[in-house]
């Protein structure tokens, strides 16, 4: 979203690309977009067209809500290769009371993925003594903040915003006493490199911070990504979000038009691929990349299914949510030479899906 190109906020461009790249290109499939907010925006504005959304990092559980239940005639089109934050929040709440936190502020941006991230936490920290006070904001977090800053009864502060949000809210926490000695607690948004770009908050307010996001795979599938981004980019994958999930993303809409181009007679439909995305968590182990890609379109051509190791994790569909679980992680900032992240614990899948 920047006013110096054009007057439309980040949702309406999303809408606005998303169909145009369908009724003027004619695209099945789209990788996008990256936000919850510009995902339902466009999910919701395509209505009934023939056209597969498959983000890689909207995360709001509202977009859950969306669509019946998926069957393999009627298959879903919006998809999404990041965990839903019903399994964030989960971890966040484990966190908290292995910490001993009780009494939490939750400041978050009043979009879909905010409220939706919020309500999460206010729907499961109900255990003894436990509370959540949410504040939200629209664009500017500092009214929210000051009042958080006034109820000295508060301890934990858990921010839920875009990245630049996230430094200006350690910018304001860095010069306002109220918060000294607080623990502060971003999401995934904020696990990148762009979290200390300038103006950077100072050293002792990144070490009271800890953060989630998406537990990063160790398969076979990932060290080659991870091997192959860092010779193309000279930067390590895992110092930001969901890049992982985007690779997969691609790849999950081609193994999908692969298997509707062999099985439906074309690759130009949304439902089509859709229906082949849902033929790559069980059958013939695939691990994702070019030297099985013969073997991958030989089951799919046939109507069979694989079963894909992707960067991000084994793409493994629920039938009916068409979602994924994966486990998440537990940062904190490492400021001893140049700031990075680093994990500091990880909760499974299978754990934080019995909480």
């Amino acid at each position: 979203q920047d006013a110096a190109l054009d007057a439309l906020t980040s949702a309406e461009a999303a809408v606005t690309t998303s169909q145009w790249l369908h009724d003027v290109l004619g695209a099945p499939a789209i990788v996008g977009p990256a936000a919850s907010s510009q995902t339902k925006a466009a999910f919701e504005a395509l209505g009934e067209r023939d056209l597969v959304l498959v983000s890689m990092s909207a995360t709001s559980a509202e977009l859950t809500t969306l669509e019946p239940p998926a069957t393999d005639s009627e298959p879903g089109r919006l998809w999404r290769t990041a965990v839903p934050d019903s399994f964030q929040a989960r971890a966040i709440i484990a966190d908290l009371r292995a910490r001993g936190q009780l009494r939490v502020a939750v400041v978050h941006q009043d979009d879909t993925y905010g409220t939706g991230l919020a309500g999460e936490l206010e729907a499961r920290f109900t255990g003894a003594g436990e509370t959540v006070m949410a504040y939200p904001f629209t664009t500017d977090p500092r009214s929210a903040l000051e009042a958080v800053a006034a109820d000295a009864t508060l301890g934990e502060v858990v921010f839920v915003g875009a990245v630049e949000q996230v430094r200006g809210f350690l910018q304001f926490v860095a010069g306002n006493s109220a918060f000294d000695g607080r623990q502060l607690f971003v999401t995934d948004t904020a696990a990148s490199v762009d979290l200390w770009a300038a103006p950077a908050a100072p050293d002792a307010v990144y070490a009271r911070v800890r953060g989630t996001r998406p537990g990063a795979p160790t398969g076979t599938v990932n060290g080659f990504f991870r091997g192959s981004y860092r010779f193309a980019f000279q930067e390590d994958p895992d110092q930001y979000s969901f890049v992982a999930n985007a690779y997969d993303a691609a790849f999950m809409v081609i193994y999908g038009a692969a298997w509707a181009a062999a099985n439906e007679g074309s690759s130009r439909s949304g439902r089509g691929i859709a229906r082949g995305m849902r033929r790559l968590s069980a059958g013939v182990p695939i691990a994702l990349g070019a030297t099985t890609w013969p073997t991958a379109l030989a089951e799919l051509s046939a109507g069979r299914s694989i079963n894909v190791e992707g960067a991000s994790g084994d793409l493994d569909v629920d039938p009916v949510t068409e979602e994924m679980t994966a486990d998440v992680e537990v940062w904190t900032i490492d400021t001893a030479d140049e700031p990075r992240i680093v994990v500091d614990a990880r909760y499974s899948a299978a754990d934080l899906a019995a909480l």
